[in-house]
This record gives C-alpha cells, structure tokens and sequence, in this order.
C-alpha cells in the first residue's frame, strides 16, 4: 500500500527539495537549502524522511557550537 499524504490523503508524491531555517538550542538561526522531501502531487504537503530529519539534527547541533561575533551573518548550509 502507497504512503498516503498525512493532509489530503493522496498517494500520489514526488521527490523534491525544500529551504528551511531552524533555530539551534544556542538560537543561532541555520538556513539549510535543498532538504530532500517527498511532495504530494495534489496538495503540495513536504514528509521529510527520518534519515533526513536526522542529519538535519546533526547540522543545527554543529552549528549550535559555533559563536559568531557582530555582525552576524546567518551561515547557509548545503544538505549533503
């Protein structure tokens, strides 16, 4: 049985990416472009898969090591 979007119920998706900032625990704002998702054809719903959630986990806790001195900039990361 197809995956149903958690939304509309459709079972139709499609691979995709998506840009999203989140916020690490030291509030250090990190923007990560081109996160892999799967995208439901009808309503446009974004799943993430657990892998993928965990290394995004993974770059926000590195980024919440770092400190940055004014001005401050917000660090693009790249999901690779």
């Amino acid at each position: 049985m197809a995956n149903q979007c958690i939304m509309c119920g459709n079972t139709e998706h499609v691979p995709s990416t998506m840009t999203h900032v989140f916020t690490a625990s030291n509030g250090e704002k990190v923007l990560i472009d081109n996160i892999p998702v799967t995208e439901c054809t009808q309503c446009g719903e974004q799943t993430l898969s657990w892998e993928t959630t965990e290394h995004i986990m993974k770059i926000v806790q590195a980024a919440s090591n770092r400190t940055l001195n004014a001005p401050r900039a917000m660090p693009v990361y790249e999901y690779a």
